[in-house]
């Protein structure tokens, strides 16, 4: 009878130890699950946002324009003002080279108007 006990206590433990794996891959299961479905959401909401290749770069550079639109806003007005002849303070050739200096200054903030100097510089 002890014998019978000892294989009936033996075998409740191996049960109670397999009960417990079980519970544990159905844990690892569910969790794989999870995370399916979460790299699944993850994908669509990608595609969603219909991303384009580079575009955090022109993003980043419109940043840097509107941060700093108040700069260049007067920048813009004084070589306006000097073009116009608004502000006299020497000669045409002078105001050209400030106009330049200025527009240099702009496109550390906005590359777009490299052509615009480029064609300045080479008239």
């Amino acid at each position: 009878l002890g014998d019978l006990r000892e294989k009936v206590s033996s075998q409740f433990y191996i049960l109670e130890d397999l009960k417990k794996r079980q519970k544990r891959l159905q844990a690892d299961e569910e969790e794989s699950l999870r995370r399916l479905d979460l790299g699944k959401f993850q994908i669509e909401e990608i595609e969603k946002a219909n991303l384009v290749v580079g575009e955090d770069k022109e993003l980043e550079e419109k940043i840097k324009v509107l941060q700093n639109a108040e700069r260049l806003l007067q920048l813009s007005n004084q070589s306006c003002s000097l073009l116009s002849g608004e502000e006299k303070e020497g000669s045409l050739r002078d105001n050209l080279s400030i106009v330049l200096g200025k527009l240099k200054e702009i496109i550390l903030f906005d590359k777009s108007l490299e052509p615009v100097l480029r064609s300045l510089e080479d008239a």
